[in-house]
């Protein structure tokens, strides 16, 4: 395990969590042993005891301040990029890439 670098403190928050990049964030930050509050509309590493699920969106006030809770550092990564739900995981995998249609 790596060593949690001093500016991060020991717990972190990641929004968007749940997300590719955010996925890729949180693994990271377990590794270096970090504990992780992760915030986004469906839960993600259940499993593991680090992790505190927040599951809402970040347009809720409520939601985003019991998430922040005892962060330290907020990794922010949180987005809307093709409506309600923009991955296959989200929407049981009917999306559509409608970000790109406008460069058509």
């Amino acid at each position: 395990m790596r060593q949690i670098p001093p500016s991060f403190g020991s717990t972190c928050l990641v929004t968007g969590g749940a997300g590719y990049l955010g996925r890729h964030v949180v693994r990271e930050l377990l590794d270096k042993g970090c504990a992780v509050h992760l915030l986004d509309r469906v839960p993600a590493f259940e499993e593991d005891d680090r992790v505190r699920n927040y599951v809402g969106d970040i347009r809720d006030y409520e939601t985003v301040r019991a998430a922040v809770n005892g962060v330290d550092t907020v990794f922010h990564h949180a987005s809307v990029i093709n409506g309600p739900t923009s991955s296959p995981a989200h929407s049981g995998g009917g999306f559509r890439p409608q970000f790109w249609d406008f460069l058509r």
